[in-house]
């Protein structure tokens, strides 16, 4: 009997991600510094409503921008592929998440999936340097919905710019790591948010 037991376990792991939370997770932090619950700790959006999973996006943002800084590709697409699947489930293209996002929030978060989408292309072609430009025009996109959706945590996010590769990231943390240049040219960055 430990066969049921295990495969309705794995199912609702597995299912978790589309289900609001409650109680205890409504004060966990996940690593992107946002709130990992539902409710007021998200984004907020038109109508007075927050988008559960976007912090799930910038977490997994996050892991692309610290391996490219240290000159990897590991997990980049499937990092990609997730901020995709995000933005898909929060304009309430699948699954029933639509988090009804104004007209600016909505085109944002098309775009913001469409890079996403791009970018996980690339990294399955091992292409670092196509990776890194198409990072490029995500974090732009990001930094927008940053701007457009005010979120509760959003100090936790800093912006960075790199003046050589004349791009834009968002990173947690105060220390940079730049992702257009790596493990070469690290530091060169500047905070300007």
């Amino acid at each position: 009997m430990k066969t049921p037991k295990l495969f309705l376990l794995a199912i609702s792991i597995a299912l978790l991600p589309f289900f609001p939370a409650r109680g205890w997770t409504e004060t966990v932090h996940d690593e992107a510094g946002l709130h990992a619950g539902h409710g007021s700790h998200g984004p907020e959006l038109a109508g007075g409503k927050s988008c559960p999973m976007v912090g799930k996006a910038f977490a997994n943002y996050f892991e692309i921008r610290s391996a490219l800084a240290n000159d990897s590709l590991e997990n980049v697409a499937s990092q990609a592929n997730e901020i995709a699947k995000v933005t898909d489930c929060c304009r309430g293209q699948t699954g029933n998440m639509g988090c009804h996002h104004g007209a600016d929030e909505s085109a944002l978060m098309k775009n913001i999936g469409a890079d996403a989408g791009s970018l996980a292309a690339k990294a399955s072609q091992n292409d670092i340097s196509s990776v890194r430009e198409e990072f490029g025009k995500l974090s732009e996109e990001l930094r927008q919905y940053r701007k457009t959706a005010s979120f509760e945590n959003s100090g936790k996010v800093r912006v960075f710019a790199c003046d050589m590769a004349k791009k834009v990231w968002l990173q947690n943390t105060e220390e940079p790591g730049n992702p257009y240049y790596g493990r070469s040219m690290a530091k060169c960055a500047r905070k300007i948010e």
